[in-house]
């Protein structure tokens, strides 16, 4: 789940950049960042129209927002209006188009342009599995500015895709109709699933955030995933790496849902857990079975209503209409729209446990008031952060609905690969609105949930008075 510490153009496998958080939470080592009694959520019909913005000032600036018109008018060089029309194929879905763009480039003499080509061929092939093309790609070149060496480690969608490189297609059997199923909330408000592995029975987070589906080494020893290699790799998690073992789950099935030959991460238990909690002065340890990822979530229609107690899961339209929002950065991003129009971009991570702003909100919204509070981030069981700022009020919608929160933690500035983003929403948003995200056609909207709010206890992150 949470926040690094540092900007990150990287792919790390199976997180990456804001996805780091996902895994912090899953596992338990987690980089929180709630109060007391998380930040006060509403959600209501709010119309908004999206307000033209300034032209921004160069052509990266332009990448970081998404706004491909800008980029695309601030291009001075052929290879950035190359990489402008990749991306706008990336943006609408177009990942196969984007491929043959972004490798267009990987031997441009702009090194940015090169750096930031290979992290955007990297996500289209991985949305598209292509482990065979991605395992014979040459090692990433890393330059000043963009990068720290030339060496692939072992969280690197390069290594994983060495070992994945010649296993068998993933397929997916889903209803055209939405197949309801129940849904419950983790003690952060997660959404925990029920699913069989291999026929076995048990219960999984589901997390946005996380790019590949982990299961505990224990529960995968009992529903018969063995380990791809003897090799261990490893996982980027917020304050390190974290060993784990490639292994293909031959077939896991939610409700009317099956997925085969799905590759998935196995983790040692005492690493997928959440220990950092404590009860009337008691340190509580939960352990997990797993974690359902974005890799099986981007191939559905998904609407989450938590407040209803079910999640409902389809195929994704083949004839969906409407502006496209949401798009697949290796981290599913969503465009939203601030309460006088203005665009901003939000991670969706319901791995998270709460809502944030970055930096990049605070420059866009003005004069945002301060409360007299600040906020502490943990991590590892450790402080990470301290006298994080807070927000009194943060108003953001899909244009037809706005989520209104009051306490909302400031971190700094994050980039998930090349786009930086103004927020993050957390699984504390989903006990107060029902949301509908579908990667594939783009489409993401905010509504009132089902019925009653449920009940979510957190306090990894403290804000004192």
């Amino acid at each position: 789940m949470h926040y690094p510490r540092m900007h990150l153009d990287r792919l790390g496998w199976p997180l990456s950049g804001w996805l780091l958080m996902s895994l912090a939470c899953a596992h338990g080592n987690q980089l929180g960042l709630t109060s007391d009694s998380g930040p006060e959520i509403s959600v209501r019909r709010f119309r908004v129209q999206e307000h033209a913005v300034p032209a921004l000032p160069t052509f990266w600036n332009a990448v970081s927002e998404l706004d491909v018109a800008s980029a695309k008018a601030r291009a001075s060089t052929m290879s950035e209006r190359f990489f402008a029309d990749a991306l706008r194929s990336l943006a609408n879905g177009d990942v196969a188009s984007s491929e043959v763009l972004f490798h267009s480039l990987l031997e441009d003499s702009d090194p940015l342009v090169r750096g930031r080509a290979r992290i955007g061929l990297t996500v289209s092939l991985d949305a598209q599995g292509k482990w065979q093309t991605l395992a014979s790609l040459p090692p990433e070149i890393r330059t000043a500015g963009d990068t720290v060496g030339n060496l692939v480690d072992r969280a690197s969608v390069d290594a994983w895709a060495g070992v994945l490189r010649d296993i068998p297609p993933v397929t997916l059997d889903a209803p055209t109709r939405p197949d309801i199923e129940p849904v419950l909330g983790s003690s952060i408000g997660t959404p925990i699933i029920k699913v069989y592995i291999n026929g076995h029975e048990r219960y999984f987070w589901l997390d946005t955030g996380a790019t590949m589906s982990l299961i505990s080494s224990e529960v995968a020893a009992e529903c018969n995933v063995e380990p791809l290699t003897t090799d261990t790799l490893a996982i980027a998690a917020a304050d390190g790496r974290i060993a784990a073992r490639p292994a293909i789950a031959n077939s896991i099935r939610i409700g009317m849902i099956t997925v085969r030959n799905l590759p998935v991460a196995l983790l040692d238990p005492r690493a997928l857990r959440l220990d950092s909690r404590q009860a009337y002065g008691h340190l509580v340890t939960v352990k997990l079975d797993g974690v359902i990822g974005s890799d099986v979530l981007r191939r559905l229609s998904v609407v989450l209503d938590m407040g209803g107690g079910t999640i409902s899961l389809a195929q994704p339209s083949a004839h969906a209409s409407g502006k496209r929002s949401l798009v697949w950065m290796g981290f599913p991003v969503v465009r939203l729209l601030t309460r006088d129009g203005k665009p901003v971009l939000f991670g969706v991570d319901t791995g998270a446990d709460s809502t944030i702003v970055t930096d990049a909100w605070m420059a866009k919204t003005p004069d945002p008031e301060v409360l007299p509070t600040t906020a502490r981030v943990d991590a590892l069981g450790a402080v990470h952060a301290t006298n994080l700022p807070v927000l009194r009020n943060v108003t953001v919608g899909d244009g037809e609905y706005v989520l209104r929160l009051r306490g909302v933690p400031v971190v700094k500035e994050r980039r998930q690969t090349f786009v930086t983003l103004d927020g993050v929403l957390g699984a504390d948003v989903l006990s107060h609105a029902t949301l509908r995200m579908d990667i594939a056609n783009g489409q993401f909207s905010i509504r009132a949930p089902g019925r009653a709010s449920v009940e979510k206890d957190t306090a990894l992150v403290r804000v004192r008075h």
